[in-house]
């Protein structure tokens, strides 16, 4: 899918740790895959830029790249903001990973440091109702977004106390490689939702055609 997604490197980067063109992704050793996706030029520069920004409120950051904290800067969404600001990722609406020389997705994570939980829940992918049907596991796109996910930790309070946006924190990293154990409930929550699609139906609700047909139907009976 070239020109599907930004890439964080500064220029054009084809490896040949994996050539993602809507296949499912290759099965390794944890520990390998970990290793070569950590040794890759993608992931040591995502990696750095997290590094420099570690501790860094947002404001800071953006006043580091001389970026002006304007109105609309501070309308968008915290974790999207992250992104663009240090790793230079915009929002991805594609099937394919956000980093995809390494297939791996990038995940923004706002935690409750007083408790150390998440705010929310992470939200994974849309569902695309007219492609999900046709779809195996091997090449759920789904699968592609959580099989290897780099994390972005930010936090958003401390000791009970909210923060503004602007005053969220980078805390750090952390890349996941989902164990075998784990994509396999995944699938299973997968299988559900691709059957329960497959059976679905939009409907005209039963008061629309009592109130707005039935009568005309009945008119000239």
């Amino acid at each position: 899918m070239p020109g599907a997604v930004t890439n964080i490197t500064s220029t054009p980067r084809v490896t040949q740790l994996y050539r993602l063109s809507g296949m499912s992704l290759p099965r390794m050793n944890d520990k390998v895959d970990r290793k070569v996706i950590l040794d890759s030029p993608t992931m040591k520069l995502a990696i750095e830029r997290v590094e420099r920004y570690r501790g860094k409120t947002l404001s800071e950051i953006a006043k580091d790249l001389k970026i002006p904290w304007t109105a609309s800067l501070a309308n968008k969404g915290a974790g999207g903001l992250i992104g663009e600001l240090i790793l230079g990722l915009k929002n991805n609406a594609f099937s394919a990973p956000d980093m995809q020389d390494v297939g791996v997705e990038v995940k923004y994570l706002p935690v409750y440091l007083d408790k150390s939980i998440p705010k929310e829940p992470t939200q994974i992918t849309m569902i695309n109702y007219l492609t999900v049907v046709d779809e195996t596991w091997g090449t759920a796109s789904i699968r592609k977004k959580i099989a290897r996910v780099f994390w972005v930790g930010y936090a958003v309070s401390r000791q009970g106390k909210k923060w503004v946006q602007v005053d969220y924190r980078v805390l750090g990293w952390h890349l996941e490689i989902m164990p075998e154990s784990d994509l396999k409930v995944c699938e299973k929550d997968w299988q559900c939702i691709k059957e329960y699609v497959a059976t679905r139906a939009f409907y005209f609700k039963k008061a629309y055609t009592k109130t707005r047909i039935i009568p005309q139907i009945l008119e000239h009976a």
